[in-house]
C-alpha cells in the first residue's frame, strides 16, 4: 500500500442512501448545531476553499436576527408540504421551517451537517442490545402553532407515515406510555436515529398546524410567516435569522435562474446553475465570493460484479484503480455543470463528501494525480497473474454523459491492455439488468452513480455492501462483498452511534476494507453550483439534503429588501 496523499446522473443512481483507531484519520469533533469545527474544515474535499465556498467550510455572513424576509425560489412543487409529497431533498430542507420531527440534522459546515441530533425527542432514540426495540421520549414545552400540545400520537402518526412511504422498514409495532414512545423491528436496525430524519416521519396532527418556526400565512399559502408557538427553549436545532419566508415556485430551471440573476431572489433551493450562469459567476470575483460548489453527495464509481479469472483478484481490480483516468471522467460527470470542476471532482474512495467519515486524502494506491498510473497499474497487473492484461465486459446505461463516462473509462485501461467491451443498454434496461442475477447482466463490469438513501455511515454503505433497509426494488451489493469484517462493522452498534467521531471511524474502516477487497472502484464526487444573494446572512449547506443551502436559519442584511 503505498502512502497517502493528499454528477449529472452516470448509469443507474441506485437510490434516491483491527482497532478502530488502526483506519481512523484526524478524530473529528462530535458536532453540535450551528457549528463548524477545525475537524470539519480539514478533513473536507482536497481542494481547499479559494474564493467561494465560504459557505461549505464555516457560516457564511454571521448576524443575528431581524425583521426581513427570506425570499427562496424552487423549480419544483412541494405540494404545500404534505407528506408524501416531500420526495425530493429542496423540499425536505424546506419542510423543516415548518414541521419537526422526532430528530433532524444539525446545522452544520462539512459533512457533519448529516449528522443527525434529537428534535422533538429530549434524546437520542434507546435501543436493545438486538437492535429491534427503541425508545424515544418528547421533550416537554412543545406546541403546534394554534397551541395545542405535540403529544406522542402526533410522532406516531409520524412513524406510520415512514412506514407506508417505505413498506420494506421492518417496523412491527409502535406502543405509547405517556409522552413515551417504543418502536418495535422484526429485524435488527441500527440507524434508526437517522431513519426518524426522513421527511415522511415529521410529526403530524389531526388539524392543519405546523410544527417548526414558521408556518403558512394562509392555508395553501407559500408566504411563510413566524409560529407564536414555536420556542428556542423547545427546540435544539434552528435559530431563524429572519421573520418569514416568501417561496416562489417557478415553471423551470431556467426561469429559477433568471429570476435569481435579476434579484427577485435570493436563494434558490434544488435548481443548480447551468453553464450560462456558471460562467458568469466565474468571471467577476465579486459575484464568485458569493457562491459555493458542494459535492451532492453523488458518486460514480465501478462495481466489480463478476468473480471469474481476473476480476476474482483483488490486484487486478487495483490495476484498475491505478489505470483509470478519473480527470476525464470528471470532465464527462460535470460536463452538464458548464465546467468539469465545477460539476464534478476526482475521488478516491467510495464514501460521498456528505457522508461522515469522508477522508478526500486517502489514496491507497498510485493514480497519477488524476490521470491514471499505467506503470503501477502494470505492477499490480503482474501480482495477479495478468502481466498482459485481461478482457472483461463494461455496462452502462446509454445516456451522453454515461457514454463519455465510460468511453473514458475504456480508454483509459486499454493503455494497460485492460480490454474493456462496452455494452451500452437503454437506461429502463440497464436497470432491470442491474436488478436480475448476475448469469442474465451480460456485463462483468458496471458503471453506476449511488446517492445514499439515509444519512450516516450504515445508511452510506448498506446497500452498497448488504441490502437496502427501505425495501426499495433498487440493487444492492452489486460488487458481492461477503468479507466477515464488514458484515460484522454493518450490524455494530458503532455504525450508527450517535458519538460522531465513533461512526466516522467505522465509516473510513469499511472504506478502506472495500478498496482493499476491490469491489468497488471510485471515480468522481459530483457537485453542483449555488449561489447566494450577497444580501443573506447565516448561510451554510447542509449535507442532509444534498447540500442545498440550509433556509432555516437564514437571514438578510438589515439595510437589505
Amino acid at each position: 500500500m503505498h502512502v497517502r496523499r493528499i454528477l449529472c446522473p452516470v448509469g443507474i443512481a441506485l437510490a434516491m442512501s483491527a482497532a478502530l483507531a488502526a483506519c481512523a484519520g484526524t478524530p473529528a469533533a462530535a458536532p453540535t448545531p450551528r457549528a463548524a469545527t477545525s475537524a470539519v474544515q480539514a478533513s473536507q474535499a482536497a481542494i481547499p476553499p479559494g474564493k467561494y465556498d465560504a459557505a461549505i467550510y464555516g457560516i457564511a455572513n454571521p448576524a443575528p436576527p431581524n425583521a426581513q424576509t427570506v425570499h427562496v425560489g424552487m423549480s419544483t412543487n412541494c405540494g404545500n408540504f404534505a407528506y408524501a409529497l416531500v420526495v425530493t431533498p429542496a423540499c425536505a430542507d424546506l419542510q423543516r421551517t415548518v414541521l419537526r420531527s422526532l430528530t433532524s440534522y444539525v446545522v452544520s459546515a462539512g459533512y457533519y451537517g448529516s449528522a443527525v441530533y434529537p428534535d422533538l425527542a429530549s434524546d437520542y432514540g434507546i435501543s436493545n442490545d438486538a437492535g429491534t426495540s427503541w425508545t424515544y421520549t418528547l421533550r416537554s414545552g412543545l406546541h403546534w402553532s394554534d397551541g395545542s400540545p405535540i403529544t406522542a400520537a402526533d410522532a406516531v402518526r409520524g412513524i406510520q407515515g415512514l412506514r407506508r412511504a417505505h413498506p420494506g422498514l421492518p417496523i412491527t409495532k409502535v406502543t405509547i406510555h405517556g409522552s413515551t414512545i417504543v418502536i418495535s423491528t422484526s429485524r435488527m436496525v441500527r440507524n434508526m436515529d437517522a431513519l426518524l430524519a426522513l421527511p415522511q416521519a415529521a410529526a403530524r396532527s389531526t388539524n392543519a398546524v405546523y410544527s417548526g418556526p414558521f408556518m403558512p400565512a394562509a392555508v395553501g399559502s407559500l408566504h411563510l410567516v413566524a409560529n407564536p408557538y414555536w420556542t428556542v427553549a423547545s427546540d435544539p436545532i434552528r435559530r431563524p435569522a429572519a421573520a418569514g419566508l416568501d417561496v416562489h415556485v417557478y415553471s423551470s430551471d431556467h426561469q429559477a435562474l433568471a429570476a435569481q440573476q435579476r434579484g427577485d431572489v435570493d436563494v434558490l433551493l434544488g435548481v443548480p446553475t447551468d453553464p450560462a450562469f456558471t460562467s458568469w459567476l466565474l468571471v467577476d470575483d465579486a459575484r464568485a465570493r458569493h457562491m459555493d460548489d458542494p459535492a451532492n453527495g453523488q458518486v460514480t464509481l465501478l462495481a466489480i460484479m463478476s468473480h471469474r479469472g481476473a476480476l476474482a483478484s483483488a490486484d487486478c481490480s487495483h490495476a484498475m484503480y491505478s489505470a483509470v483516468n478519473r480527470t476525464a471522467v470528471a470532465a464527462a460527470v460535470g460536463e452538464s455543470a458548464g465546467q468539469a470542476q465545477a460539476g464534478a471532482t476526482v475521488s478516491t474512495t467510495v464514501t460521498a463528501a456528505t457522508t461522515v467519515g469522508y477522508d478526500g486524502g486517502y489514496q491507497p494506491y498510485d493514480w497519477g494525480n488524476g490521470l491514471g498510473d499505467p506503470v503501477a497499474a502494470r505492477s499490480s497487473l503482474a501480482s495477479c497473474g495478468h502481466p498482459g492484461g485481461f478482457a472483461a465486459a463494461l455496462g452502462y446505461a446509454a445516456t451522453p454523459v454515461a457514454t463519455q463516462a465510460a468511453q473514458a473509462v475504456i480508454a483509459s485501461l486499454a493503455r494497460v491492455h485492460i480490454k474493456l467491451a462496452a455494452v451500452p443498454l437503454a437506461p429502463a434496461v440497464y436497470a432491470r439488468r442491474l436488478a436480475g442475477p448476475p448469469a442474465a447482466r451480460g456485463f462483468d463490469i458496471a458503471l453506476v452513480s449511488y446517492t445514499a438513501p439515509v444519512s450516516g455511515v450504515l445508511g452510506f454503505w448498506q446497500p452498497l455492501s448488504g441490502t437496502n433497509v427501505l425495501g426499495k426494488p433498487l440493487p444492492t451489493n452489486l460488487a458481492g462483498l461477503t468479507q466477515p469484517t464488514i458484515a460484522a462493522l454493518l450490524t455494530s452498534p458503532e455504525v450508527a452511534s450517535n458519538n460522531w467521531q465513533i461512526q466516522a471511524d467505522v465509516g473510513r474502516m469499511i472504506d478502506r476494507l472495500v478498496l482493499s477487497s476491490g469491489g468497488y472502484i471510485p471515480l468522481t464526487q459530483s457537485h453542483s453550483v449555488e449561489y447566494r444573494s450577497p444580501r443573506l446572512t447565516n448561510v451554510v449547506t447542509q449535507a442532509g439534503y444534498a447540500n442545498w443551502y440550509d433556509v432555516v436559519d437564514m437571514g438578510i442584511r438589515p439595510s437589505e429588501r
